[in-house]
């Protein structure tokens, strides 16, 4: 008897889970953009040392800052989080930190996105960096793609809905009934 009321609980469960990171996580001042930029091999070059970086003026909203960690490579929109993009808002290198250029200031660390100093709403915006061979590649191009996987795991998924719906009803239906049958059960044998 146990056992069904735990399935019952973990079937209602898992129907009303839902998977809200991307508007939990969702910065409202910077827009998705689709892109996929190869450094120049002088660019690369300058990734080959740590804490070195590079400005990427022709990639993201307001360009990308691009550093060598010393245990791999970051890309982060140069853009300031925290605001709407404006003349302003691209953010400058000065070594492992850039900083707004608008009368906010706002300085964030290359190495974390985190912000320097005052605590803000929202980090830098990360990209994703891959080398091949002695190229470099920055880009959101996989962000996009997974989401259109996702969109096709949901479609296959839906298919499958009524059946899962009709599973799910029939095994509420049974432990319904079981309950009536043990409530009947024991008011016969208080009665007795």
């Amino acid at each position: 008897m146990k056992n069904t009321y735990f399935f019952i609980l973990a079937c209602f469960c898992v129907c009303s889970c839902e998977n809200d990171d991307d508007v939990r996580n969702r910065n409202p001042y910077l827009l998705d953009v689709n892109f996929s930029q190869q450094l120049t091999p002088i660019q690369s070059q300058d990734l080959e040392f740590p804490s070195n970086s590079v400005y990427v003026a022709n990639a993201g909203i307001r360009g990308v800052h691009v550093v060598n960690t010393g245990s791999g490579l970051f890309a982060w929109e140069a853009s300031d989080p925290n605001h709407t993009p404006n003349d302003c808002s691209r953010t400058v290198r000065n070594g492992i930190e850039v900083t707004c250029q608008c009368n906010d200031g706002n300085t964030y660390n290359l190495f974390t996105g985190q912000s320097s100093g005052a605590v803000l709403e929202f980090t830098l915006l990360q990209y994703r960096v891959r080398r091949d061979g002695d190229a470099v590649i920055i880009s959101n191009y996989q962000h996009f793609q997974k989401k259109s996987h996702s969109e096709e795991w949901l479609q296959e998924q839906s298919e499958n809905v009524p059946q899962l719906v009709t599973d799910c009803l029939a095994l509420l239906f049974r432990a319904v009934t079981k309950l009536v049958h043990v409530n009947r059960t024991y008011i016969a044998l208080i009665k007795t």
